[in-house]
């Protein structure tokens, strides 16, 4: 299996964005994909997600178009805003991960 590289986009969210999506984060995501966005390897690690850059988030995390997957969908629990701020949040760390430990990510 070819190894993840991150590559996440450029984190642009303010900070009370990022806070706000830490504390949605940590109540919905930390179970399964990990405390601080880092996965124990079981599910995936959203920092490497490929949907951090684009709409299909969205779908995945409010409308669960993954669901065959056992990712269930969020739209009774949270808002489109709620899920926006998740995002800026898995893209903060990501960037943080990959400032931290460049050769590591790669």
């Amino acid at each position: 299996m070819k190894p993840q590289v991150l590559t996440p986009p450029r984190a642009t969210a303010s900070l009370a964005t990022v806070k706000k999506g830490e504390e949605l984060y940590q109540r919905y995501c930390g179970g399964c994909h990990g405390d601080v966005a880092v996965s124990g390897g079981v599910l995936p690690d959203l920092r490497y997600s490929g949907a951090l850059a684009n709409q299909h988030w969205l779908r995945i995390v409010r409308d669960g178009v993954l669901g065959l997957y056992g990712m269930v969908g969020f739209s009774k629990e949270m808002s489109r805003q709620d899920a926006e701020a998740i995002r800026a949040y898995v893209i903060f760390r990501a960037n943080q991960s990959l400032a931290e430990n460049p050769e590591t990510y790669k």
